[in-house]
């Protein structure tokens, strides 16, 4: 199911713990760039797709790139994010998303709460994945995986419920049959 910023917008509003507002924070960025599951979050197997690291963010005012340490990147015009390996075969390409006037779901804003727990993880570089953040107990590095994302969204789905959504949560996760698919197909 295709996921609208109504439920993204639930997930950070039902998040606790540091975990939640993470995976929150994740899944609105994701929106933003239309990412695949594997290129923000932690999936099992191998593939293409390279997962978005700290070093393929990029934030900037006008034409000055901030550095991710800055405490201010959150009222940066843009986050440009680089794509290293895609699916298609495409390398290296650049995305830009521009903030909004939407408090919630503004994407310079969102990208920057990621960004901040990824540079509290004690030895982090460029090349650290930006599904992890920093546990708060002991600061070591705690993923976000797929199976995460998938129950997070579950229970803002849940919460919302099926009448206002038209989907329930169990279909959230689940791909869609093909002759689901057929049934829908416009003839040519």
């Amino acid at each position: 199911r295709a996921i609208s910023l109504r439920v993204l917008k639930m997930m950070q509003t039902l998040a606790l713990t540091e975990a939640d507002r993470h995976t929150a924070d994740l899944a609105m960025c994701a929106f933003f760039l239309a990412c695949r599951s594997c290129e923000y979050l932690q999936v099992k197997g191998p593939r293409r797709s390279k997962t978005i690291a700290k070093g393929d963010i990029r934030f900037s005012r006008g034409r000055v790139v901030l550095a991710h340490e800055s405490h201010d990147l959150h009222l940066d015009e843009k986050v440009a994010v680089r794509f290293r390996d895609q699916k298609n075969r495409v390398k290296g390409a650049w995305r830009t998303v521009w903030k909004t006037s939407d408090p919630d779901a503004n994407p310079v804003a969102t990208f920057a709460r990621v960004i901040s727990r990824v540079t509290a993880l004690p030895g982090h570089s460029d090349d650290t994945l930006i599904y992890n953040y920093a546990a708060t107990s002991n600061r070591s590095f705690l993923p976000i995986s797929d199976a995460d994302m998938i129950t997070a969204l579950r229970a803002a789905v849940s919460f919302i419920g099926p009448a206002e959504l038209g989907y329930e949560a169990a279909d959230v996760g689940t791909p869609v049959p093909y002759t689901h698919l057929r049934a829908h197909a416009t003839p040519e």
